[in-house]
């Protein structure tokens, strides 16, 4: 398991950092994030979080499916993404 960076922080009322979703010329998706759960300040508080069920380490996430892209026709591009270590 991942070390608490600060454990007088509540890491359920902290947040992870958003994802920036870019897509290069050749069709590939580029996802950048930091990881580790941050306060309102932006100041990390903690390397990981339990997830829901208490069986992995949550690094990062989109915290559900989010839209990332509208393509030329209209359809919207979809990432629901969870980095995790058990």
């Amino acid at each position: 398991m991942a070390e608490q960076i600060n454990t007088t922080n509540d890491i359920w009322t902290a947040s992870f950092d958003t994802m920036e979703v870019n897509f290069t010329e050749d069709g590939k998706m580029v996802i950048t994030t930091n990881t580790g759960l941050f306060n309102k300040e932006g100041e990390k508080v903690a390397e990981t979080r339990p997830s829901k069920s208490g069986k992995t380490q949550v690094l990062a996430t989109t915290g559900g499916n989010v839209p990332v892209k509208t393509l030329k026709n209209g359809q919207q591009v979809v990432l629901g993404l969870t980095a995790y270590v058990k």
